[in-house]
């Protein structure tokens, strides 16, 4: 087994929103940091559930105008949460 030694004054275990802020912070105040997590988790820890940024998931489509993907995404499964939502327009 390889073994790495690295050194820094913060380790942020984590890489969703809040590791990836704690991290900018540390980067913009010069503390040597280390972030570790699975990237796996990143889009769903983004913001893109609540801002419906990407739908079908499975088409990995990007919405630009989350309005407009709730649209869509309520004409593709009407019983949706979204479903209740009026809209701002």
């Amino acid at each position: 087994m390889e073994s790495n030694n690295h050194k820094c004054e913060l380790l942020i275990i984590g890489i969703g929103l809040a590791g990836t802020a704690a991290s900018a912070f540390a980067a913009k105040r010069g503390i040597k940091s280390i972030q570790v997590g699975w990237n796996a988790d990143l889009i769903f820890a983004t913001g893109f559930i609540d801002l419906l940024g990407v739908h079908p998931v499975q088409d990995g489509n990007t919405i630009e105008n989350p309005w407009e993907g709730m649209a869509k995404l309520i004409q593709d499964i009407p019983g949706h949460p979204y479903a209740k939502l009026t809209s701002r327009s």
